[in-house]
């Protein structure tokens, strides 16, 4: 008279049998869920429901491994009893309506399987392992994995991961007949140094090695002998050791003398011991390409977290490794000002530079905030190898610049993390004493860039009756602008001539207000360096200048870019974060030059109040020629949250 029916997420209908009475008088079934989401249990008596039918059961995957980055390698380990061979995998992507097959591999130790792929989008993916005998799951499949955007902390003695596109090698038929070799040459180094190469579960390939110094690593992937397309790879290591922080991917390289690679691999075992856990939790200990160990995890609270190594389950010599974990990293947004030019430099791993530019294998595109329509922008090479664009935002909201590579099938493609993000505020910059100032030039009757070598300018300063010269530059959107760093107050003129007769408009009139225009967090905070001793621009053209960025809170220091203005003077740029000392160093073949590092204060928070700051002495004249004769000891404020106006009386 009662029977049970169970409906599948997928829409599946299948009888349950037999049904059970329960001491109480209750009916009970039984089934094997092998996918997660809702499951529907239809209880018909003499062919009718019941009252209350279908009753839903939720089954929740379980959650294997830690968070993982996006485009990192994700190499999971699980205990099977079974034939790798009796066993079939497929993975379910977020947005992916079908399950790919993955090749499953024989784990690190007996009676272990791994599994591994390369995540393209943030989300849960599920990874299924079944009997191929009657199509059954094993315990606990599918399994849930959690990916983020996340990227993973980046510096010396931290595991980096490249995974690699190759239209020109025919996996996995060429990784099993062993065609491929590859090598990884270090910045300090002539030598090449072989490294493996892993060909994923989902025939995708990709590398892992720790780095040993900062500076650029150069992977070479030859077939036959030959480079492959694309390669030597490059990966740029900029920090000198990796900062940890809660909820950001954290990897670690460990060493021991106790050790002896790879031989020793399958008796080592990792485990993480957090702050506040009693427990140990078993951590995947990976063997990179060039031979190192190393581990990975994600921080979910501040303090210090202990990794043991052991080998044949006691501590080798150096265990237990300790990692401080600070506090999860504020995001700060970036907002640059309208109508004024904005300067991006982009590091884009798997580009390789300035070949693929040269080759033009490289476009890029702007689109602004109210149009569907992309404008090409010109590319550049900036003096740290990198990617550099520039154009006039005209409206405030996000700007998106999408940089695309040819590929061998002729097709052009987004480099990874294009589109990228340009957020734009409404309010424009205030020129400022000792701020780089670029000044866009509304020219009707130039033709950018056919004229540009027909023009020339001129720039005069309020307390001088010279007029210096100024280099003419040209936008990634074909917008002339020139820049200079104001020394003083008042109204600076710019002329700009064509065959020695003024254009429309020229000269064009720059007002420059009191020193010290106010920089909030997240809002760019540019720099004006006049380095006596420099011989520019050669020492900037011929690359013997570098220039970085010590924040308050004692971070490893990060490149600046360096900007050699129209006036011949340099600039630096870049976003405050936190309030407190900031310290730009600049070095000329790696020496200090005359008066690095230069201080820059970022204050806050909170408004300032102009009627607490009173300027005494002969008056502001003098007060100007004296921060002008300080310039080489710069102390520029910055507020956190507000503007900051000073007011100034003299008496």
């Amino acid at each position: 008279m009662v029977t049970a029916e169970l409906e599948r997420p997928n829409g599946r209908k299948e009888p349950l049998e037999p049904l059970r009475i329960n001491d109480d008088g209750t009916l009970a079934v039984t089934f094997i869920p092998y996918e997660p989401g809702e499951h529907l249990i239809h209880v018909y008596k003499r062919g009718r429901e019941v009252q209350n039918s279908p009753f839903s059961v939720m089954v929740h995957a379980q959650r294997v491994g830690d968070v993982v980055p996006v485009g990192h390698t994700c190499d999971l380990d699980f205990k099977v009893p079974e034939d790798i061979e009796e066993l079939v995998a497929t993975l379910k992507r977020p947005s992916g309506k079908v399950e790919e097959s993955l090749k499953l591999q024989p784990g690190p130790k007996p009676g272990t399987i791994s599994v591994s792929f390369v995540p393209r989008e943030a989300g849960e993916h599920f990874l299924s392992i079944k009997r191929k005998r009657d199509n059954s799951p094993i315990a606990g499949s599918p399994f849930s994995i959690l990916v983020e955007s996340e990227e993973p902390v980046e510096g010396v003695g931290c595991p980096v991961d490249y995974c690699f596109s190759l239209d020109d090698v025919n996996l996995p038929e060429d990784i099993e007949k062993n065609k491929l070799k590859a090598t990884i040459k270090r910045p300090s180094s002539d030598i090449e140094e072989p490294i493996d190469v892993k060909l994923n579960s989902d025939n995708t390939l990709s590398c892992s090695f720790v780095p040993r110094e900062t500076g650029l690593h150069y992977i070479n992937i030859r077939k036959y002998g030959r480079h492959v397309e694309g390669s030597p790879f490059v990966i740029k290591v900029t920090a000198p050791e990796g900062v940890s922080s809660v909820g950001k991917p954290y990897g670690k390289g460990l060493e021991s003398p106790d050790i002896n690679l790879p031989e020793d691999y399958p008796r080592l075992t990792a485990a993480l011991k957090r702050p506040s856990s009693p427990r140990e939790e078993e951590l995947k200990l990976v063997l990179n390409g060039d031979n190192t160990l190393g581990v990975a995890f994600t921080p979910r609270e501040e303090g210090e977290h202990l990794i043991h190594l052991r080998k044949d389950k006691k501590d080798v010599e150096n265990s237990p490794y300790s990692v401080m974990v600070g506090a999860k990293e504020e995001k700060v947004e970036e907002v640059h000002p309208m109508g004024r030019t904005c300067d991006v430099n982009l590091d884009i791993q798997g580009v390789k530079l300035p070949e693929d530019l040269e080759k033009d294998l490289l476009r890029g595109f702007l689109k602004r905030p109210n149009s569907d329509k992309e404008e090409p922008l010109k590319l550049e090479i900036t003096s740290d190898n990198s990617l550099g664009v520039s154009f006039v935002p005209q409206e405030p909201g996000e700007h998106q610049i999408s940089v695309r590579k040819k590929g061998p099938d002729r097709k052009w493609n987004d480099v990874p993390g294009s589109p990228f993000s340009i957020m734009v505020e409404a309010a424009e910059a205030v020129n400022a004493v000792g701020t780089p100032c670029d000044c866009l030039l509304d020219i009707p009757s130039v033709r950018i860039p056919e004229d540009l070598k027909r023009l020339t300018a001129t720039l005069k300063r309020p307390s001088s009756r010279q007029e210096e010269d100024l280099k003419l530059r040209v936008t990634s959107d074909n917008k002339p602008f020139a820049s200079f760093v104001p020394r003083e107050p008042g109204p600076h003129l710019i002329s700009i001539k064509k065959y020695g007769t003024h254009v429309k408009n020229s000269p064009f009139t720059v007002m420059v207000v009191a020193p010290e225009a106010g920089n909030a967090i997240g809002r760019p905070c540019g720099v004006g360096l006049e380095i006596p001793g420099l011989k520019l621009p050669d020492d900037y053209n011929n690359g013997l200048l570098s220039a970085s960025l010590k924040r308050p809170s004692g971070k490893p220091e990060e490149p600046l870019p360096l900007a050699l203005n129209s006036d011949n003077t340099l600039s630096v740029s870049f976003t405050p974060q936190e309030t407190g000392e900031h310290f730009v160093t600049v070095k000329k073949s790696g020496n200090h030059v005359n008066g690095s590092p230069f201080s820059v204060m970022v204050s806050g928070p909170g408004p300032a109040d102009p009627s607490k700051v009173v300027c005494t002495g002969p008056g502001k004249k003098h007060f100007y020629f004296a921060l002008y004769k300080l310039k080489n000891k710069l102390k520029k404020t910055c507020v956190a949250f507000h503007t900051c106006t000073f007011s100034f009386r003299s008496t």
